[in-house]
């Protein structure tokens, strides 16, 4: 089959359309204003207590446990009750990690001492309790 067509040559310089230029442009401007929102991590909202003697500690073999205001103990983010507390202390009595406790400033000394003794009766010798440094 034989088409018959003409062949038409084009001189000069065409005009490029920039509109799919500005819309891909708009696209990644739009991603990387939004990219940050989505790179921070949920966490607890805690007010920490401040401390004018208190020192920066290693990441090493930290195991954190935070408590918030309401006193309720969270691990790795998720809520804990007692007896979830007592699985996870039990499964790190033999690694004998240094255990930090993220207290907020409201949490009252009852809790925070409970949570303090069923770490040391698990065999978890080094607790630390985190403040905010005030110099």
């Amino acid at each position: 089959m034989h088409f018959k067509g003409r062949m038409v040559v084009e001189r000069g310089l065409k005009p490029i359309d920039i509109v799919p230029f500005i819309n891909i442009m708009l696209l990644l401007l739009i991603f990387f204003m939004l990219t940050p929102d989505f790179l921070t991590q949920p966490a607890l909202k805690m007010n920490l207590p401040k401390s004018f003697t208190s020192e920066a500690m290693e990441k090493g073999n930290n195991i954190e446990i935070s408590i918030d205001a309401a006193g309720a103990a969270y691990i790795n983010g998720h809520i804990a009750d007692k007896e979830g507390l007592q699985r996870f202390f039990s499964g790190l009595a033999n690694r004998k990690p240094s255990l930090v406790i993220k207290a907020d400033t409201n949490v009252s000394l009852g809790a925070l001492t409970g949570l303090w003794d069923m770490a040391r009766s698990h065999g978890i010798t080094q607790i630390n309790i985190a403040t905010v440094n005030q110099k």
